[in-house]
């Protein structure tokens, strides 16, 4: 592609409909006001049209795949809550299609990777890599450029995408972009977030579809939970709006396994299932079935939040028991009110063996209330910072408390 053309391109992205601007200042010139109607598009914002008959007569190609049923050409949104392994998943997926490799049994086709880890360190990419390496066995490709610094969109980062393709030769297959708030250009603060979300997705999404590669960009989902996973991506609805392909990956924190729900313009619903290795942070791909599956999800439906809080308690008290005040402080940091952990405490606290039991009679904790699951002399007490579990027969906790030690993805 000529640089003069590549230029062309990331103006007419900039300035979509800027063309407009010369005639209409020409009318106010002139002594009056040239309405919407009378302006004269550009001749790059129109196409020569097609008859509808003639439209259905064309044969046109089949969209490409980067892997089978995951990554189309256009846009594609990968969401999650943080440290549940988005990263880790986007690495392995551009790996495989750098090096062409299948990937437990889905079909990738090879070609040349762009990949913006914008929230990393190459330390810590050197680290996943060789990590992901020892798992895979696969040779560490040379068709997978990584940046940890990037232009943002509207500071030349679309302009160097485009002549990253144009060095590619037409072999350019993927771009991923990670994170999407570290790439798109500053919101406008004019109160409209919708328009601002659409334009920022807009123009990614118009480069992928001009010249025909997939382009995954990483995102978060917001704390309050959906019915819908797709809603909860952070952001305006322009955000699922302006993409040819959503993924949300659903994972309990401190779990191996996870879901992927796939969705898209070119692929119908799905829900594959994930487990994690934890030696090498290497996903593994299960079973596929169809329809988007929400059963048995770390969050229910916000109107079922009392299930949902019941669900987060068994998680929270699964190892220790912890103070009652902990236990709401927690609570509040993932969306449950005092209501809510109130309420499900009290149905999960029953008079058998297994339930949840709350005393303030703990030698050494004055009238503090616990709580834990199972007999009160069975229970441990939740860790300190660089201490030792405490059994409750053992010396009085520390003044210092965490709120928890589940496991996590490691940045």
């Amino acid at each position: 592609m000529a640089r003069s053309r590549i230029h062309a391109e990331i103006e007419r992205l900039r300035q979509a409909g800027g063309s407009s601007a010369a005639p209409l200042a020409n009318g106010q010139a002139n002594g009056h006001a040239v309405r919407p109607w009378e302006v004269k598009p550009s001749g790059e914002l129109v196409d020569t049209g097609i008859t509808a008959a003639d439209l259905v007569g064309l044969e046109l190609p089949e969209p490409k795949f980067a892997i089978d049923g995951l990554l189309c050409e256009g846009l594609t949104i990968l969401g999650g809550r943080p440290k549940m392994g988005k990263s880790w998943l986007a690495l392995l997926l551009a790996w495989a299609v750098a090096g062409g490799h299948d990937l437990d049994g889905r079909r990738s086709r090879a070609g040349s990777i762009l990949y913006l880890s914008l929230e990393d360190t190459r330390r810590r990419l050197k680290s996943r890599l060789e990590m992901l390496q020892a798992a895979l066995g696969w040779p560490v490709p040379s068709t997978l450029k990584i940046h940890t610094a990037f232009p943002r969109a509207d500071q030349g980062g679309l302009y160097q995408i485009v002549e990253w393709l144009s060095d590619q030769k037409g072999n350019g297959r993927l771009v991923v972009i990670d994170t999407l708030a570290k790439f798109r250009r500053p919101m406008k603060g004019n109160g409209n977030n919708y328009a601002d979300d659409y334009e920022a997705l807009g123009e990614i999404k118009s480069l992928a579809d001009r010249h025909g590669f997939g382009a995954m960009v990483i995102h978060h989902t917001r704390k309050m939970p959906a019915e819908d996973p797709f809603d909860e991506l952070s952001g305006t609805l322009a955000i699922s709006g302006a993409a040819d392909g959503l993924m949300v990956l659903d994972r309990k924190r401190g779990a191996d396994e996870a879901r992927l729900f796939v969705t898209g313009r070119d692929m119908p619903d799905s829900t594959i299932k994930l487990k994690l290795d934890r030696e090498s942070f290497r996903w593994h791909f299960g079973a596929s079935s169809e329809g988007i599956d929400t059963s048995g999800r770390h969050i229910s439906p916000a109107e079922n939040r009392i299930e949902a809080c019941k669900a987060w308690i068994r998680e929270f008290l699964g190892r220790f028991a912890y103070p009652s005040k902990e236990i709401t402080e927690a609570g509040a940091k993932v969306g449950f009110s005092f209501h809510h952990v109130r309420s499900a405490r009290a149905e999960l606290s029953v008079k058998n063996d297994g339930d949840l039991v709350s005393t303030n009679k703990l030698p050494g904790h004055g009238d503090e209330w616990w709580c834990g699951f199972g007999k009160i002399e069975n229970w441990i007490l939740r860790p300190r910072p660089g201490g030792p579990t405490v059994r409750q027969s053992d010396s009085p906790l520390p003044e210092n408390r965490t709120v928890g030690n589940d496991f996590d993805i490691p940045d």
